[in-house]
């Protein structure tokens, strides 16, 4: 389906980029697995340059990673305006945040990119995907049924990623090609449910569409649980942050590296 030698995908993860950077994805898709590039907080051009950037690197399948949030809060457009209703509406946690700056001796980052994630520039997003004629689309949250008909026409390969059994039921009915089943011990967007039940049930409940599991895979291992449950492979993030290709700081690797299962929490902020 892929066109891929192993059934293993890298996670498309955000952070402005520096989760899964050019050089990463095109290493994994190089690898004989498939690369997926994180566009969340990128603007619709720089998901253009990276996309790009991944091309000069590899002739390998590769894919994008955007969010597509269902609803969204009323607030301003720009993060120079969000700042702005914060100082006016949630004084004391600006506070908070300067009293961090100012106990760490930090220099307060400037705004690099002013533009706050809204339907329109999420489709912005989407149609540097098109244009680009990428091979593969993955929506890392929300419906990606706005973009299944115009991927059909260009052959792209659509991948909704889901927490819970309901949501893959939703993706098989928008059309995708693909379930990526994540349970609650993937980073990033996660649900409740735990990965090797969320994979056993989804894999009857939605067949013939086929699943892809994530969640808590780091190894052989892993990876071999989750094909006896039936998934076709499996959907990978954080044992690929600590790769020389990512852009994390050291700092952040040698956490991940040296952590246990213990010493992660799950939480709604980062």
């Amino acid at each position: 389906l892929l066109k891929i030698e192993y059934p293993i995908m890298l996670a498309g993860m955000g952070v402005w980029g520096m989760g899964t950077p050019p050089e990463l994805v095109a290493a994994v898709s190089d690898a004989g697995g498939c690369g997926v590039l994180g566009g969340s907080a990128l603007s619709p051009e720089g998901v253009r340059r990276r996309i790009q950037r991944v091309r000069q690197l590899t002739d390998k399948p590769f894919g994008v990673d955007l969010l597509l949030p269902a609803s969204l809060a009323a607030a301003s457009t720009t993060r120079t305006g969000v700042r702005e209703e914060l100082r006016n509406n949630h004084p004391e946690h600006v506070a908070f945040m300067h009293s961090l700056l100012e106990r760490f001796e930090l220099t307060p980052s400037p705004v690099e990119n002013d533009i706050v994630n809204s339907d329109k520039y999420a489709e912005a997003q989407i149609e540097v995907v098109l244009e680009e004629k990428v091979p593969i689309f993955a929506a890392g949250l929300g419906d990606p049924a706005r973009i299944v008909p115009r991927a059909r026409d260009q052959g792209m390969v659509v991948i909704g990623l889901a927490g819970t059994v309901r949501n893959a039921e939703r993706h098989k009915e928008a059309g995708v090609d693909l379930i990526v089943c994540q349970g609650t011990e993937g980073g990033g967007h996660t649900g409740r449910v735990s990965t090797l039940p969320l994979v056993a049930e989804a894999v009857t409940s939605v067949a013939p569409v086929p699943i892809v599991a994530a969640g808590g895979i780091s190894d052989g291992r892993g990876i071999a649980a989750a094909l006896t449950l039936g998934a076709i492979g499996v959907w990978m993030g954080s044992a690929f942050l600590v790769a020389e290709e990512c852009g994390l700081p050291d700092v952040v690797k040698d956490e991940l590296v040296e952590g246990k299962a213990s010493d992660f929490r799950i939480s709604e902020s980062w």
